[in-house]
């Protein structure tokens, strides 16, 4: 199951307060995109890839919290959003060596995509940080157990579907569909 980008997630499913620069997803489709996420996680086995806002949306359902507006919460970070379409916002990006992200591209950094102005706040409980962008932003989270566990699940901030023009970046997407071929 892919679980993709777009607006924000209520900032109350998480105890803080919305931003007015933020975008909140239709309430119905908040309530389900976060029951949807709980239901895969915890009564599935599927493979699950979360990107950008399906990343965060990973860590809230799992009791993370969220940056809510960067730019405010974080002054001193660099720019995190796509400032001039189609043009992309790029940053470099460190993969942890005890996650899966380095066996998965064969490095230990990467050039990525930026059109966020969430990112996360607080890891959830059972999870990690798989990748930070140069200025400490979190990029990518997996389960702690995630090599014992034996199942795919992670989330990316970055938007690898737009990087076709660089194919290590849809190595994820590979990995994802290799996870359900064995499911």
């Amino acid at each position: 199951m892919l679980l993709i980008g777009g607006p924000d997630l209520d900032a109350t499913c998480y105890g803080q307060q919305n931003n007015p620069e933020m975008n909140l997803l239709p309430p119905v489709v908040n309530n389900y995109y976060l029951a949807l996420a709980r239901h895969l996680i915890h009564e599935t086995d599927l493979p699950v890839l979360g990107i950008c806002l399906g990343h965060q949306t990973i860590n809230v359902t799992e009791g993370g919290t969220l940056w809510t507006h960067i730019p405010h919460d974080l002054p001193d970070v660099r720019e995190h959003r796509r400032v001039n379409p189609p043009e992309e916002t790029w940053h470099s990006v460190t993969l942890d060596p005890n996650g899966p992200l380095p066996a998965l591209y064969g490095v230990t950094e990467l050039t990525c995509n930026s059109s966020h102005h969430q990112a996360i706040r607080k890891v959830a409980p059972g999870w990690m940080v798989a990748a930070r962008a140069d200025d400490s932003v979190v990029e990518s989270i997996c389960p702690v157990d995630w090599q014992s566990s034996g199942r795919f699940l992670l989330g990316v901030q970055w938007h690898p579907e737009r990087l076709i023009d660089r194919p290590h970046h849809l190595r994820v997407f590979a990995a994802l569909v290799h996870a359900a071929h064995g499911n």
